[in-house]
């Protein structure tokens, strides 16, 4: 994913850059690594933001939302949910609404 980054970037495709990014930051978080996973989907959100594009800032939240949680800190995860849960009601998406407001609870519950 890193050579697919830069070479997206070299061409000035800055979705597929964002994509790549998500795509990376996924592979540290499966690995167990999350603090890179988190400084990779928080750049790849920043990337989204600067596109407007509110699908993928969800869907980032969401992965957001995810590694926190992995790493304990709830309060960021909870927080993470309800930013997803926003930009997907901002795309319309209101079965991904629905799924969003389960994990801000399940993210209190812990």
């Amino acid at each position: 994913h890193s050579a697919a980054r830069r070479i997206f970037d070299s061409l000035g495709y800055k979705s597929e850059v964002a994509r790549s990014t998500r795509y990376l930051g996924q592979d540290y978080g499966d690995a167990g690594n999350f603090a890179e996973a988190l400084r990779l989907f928080t750049l790849s959100l920043q990337q989204y933001e600067s596109l407007d594009d509110h699908v993928n800032q969800a869907y980032m939240q969401d992965l957001l939302a995810w590694v926190h949680g992995k790493m304990g800190n709830y309060v960021d995860a909870a927080r993470h949910s309800f930013l997803a849960m926003e930009q997907f009601e901002i795309a319309g998406d209101t079965s991904s609404v629905a799924l969003a407001a389960a994990t801000v609870a399940e993210n209190y519950l812990l």
